[in-house]
């Protein structure tokens, strides 16, 4: 839900509360941007009619999706390298950037990961289709990225910050991303040795994500709340 408590409704200008409810899933499409001056018109709306200004920016925050499954093929270095990028700019409290970023690339780390994410107990109430896609711990992906940070007032928020970032530029480039929560809630407990060969001493996992090219199944994103 989106409520505004006013906005000046071009060419009048007169000032009126909107609340606007948005009801069905973004299309995979989208608009091409517009930055005329009346920005209320069908030119700047989506498939939902959702008044925004459909600039690259913004076609790349709507293209992207969460995926439990991802095509294998690598992410080349130059793109890797735009991600990670985007992480580094992302704001952090006071500009302290703590962020340490522990990318898993190759065969035999991601087969390791991989042996220890299986080894996890499943939550209660884990959704069918995020359980069906345990079956590859990986998830078939042929990128993760953690972050971790030492101690910071604001290291949660600023690595989690980060990685927004990195989704974003991830989808401009065309590649997926997947939010890990079982790396982040547990498997370095459980791994103490793992933690030691991609963390840091001393640092806490924050955020952590599959990336790699969307499968053959274009994800829906859902209801919009």
């Amino acid at each position: 839900m989106i409520v505004w408590d006013s906005y000046y409704d071009s060419p009048s200008r007169k000032c009126r509360s909107i609340t606007y409810r948005i009801q069905q899933s973004i299309a995979p499409e989208v608009l091409p941007g517009n930055t005329a001056a009346d920005t209320h018109g069908p030119e700047n709306m989506n498939t939902e009619g959702y008044i925004m200004i459909l600039n690259e920016t913004m076609q790349s925050i709507l293209a992207r999706r969460s995926y439990k499954v991802f095509d294998s093929r690598p992410i080349d270095d130059l793109s890797m390298e735009t991600i990670l990028a985007a992480g580094l700019y992302a704001p952090s409290g006071m500009n302290r950037q703590p962020w340490h970023f522990s990318v898993i690339c190759s065969l035999d780390m991601l087969k390791k990961f991989g042996n220890a994410r299986r080894a996890l107990p499943l939550p209660p109430g884990i959704p069918p289709q995020v359980a069906a896609a345990m079956g590859d711990p990986m998830r078939n992906a042929p990128v993760m990225i953690i972050v971790s940070a030492g101690e910071s007032l604001t290291a949660k928020e600023d690595c989690c910050l980060a990685m927004e970032n990195m989704f974003i530029a991830a989808a401009s480039l065309g590649i997926m991303s997947g939010w890990d929560h079982a790396t982040v809630r547990e498997l370095f407990e459980r791994n103490p040795e793992l933690k030691a060969e991609l963390i840091p001493e001393g640092y806490t996992v924050y955020a952590a994500a599959f990336f790699g090219y969307p499968g053959p199944t274009v994800k829906d994103r859902g209801e919009r709340k």
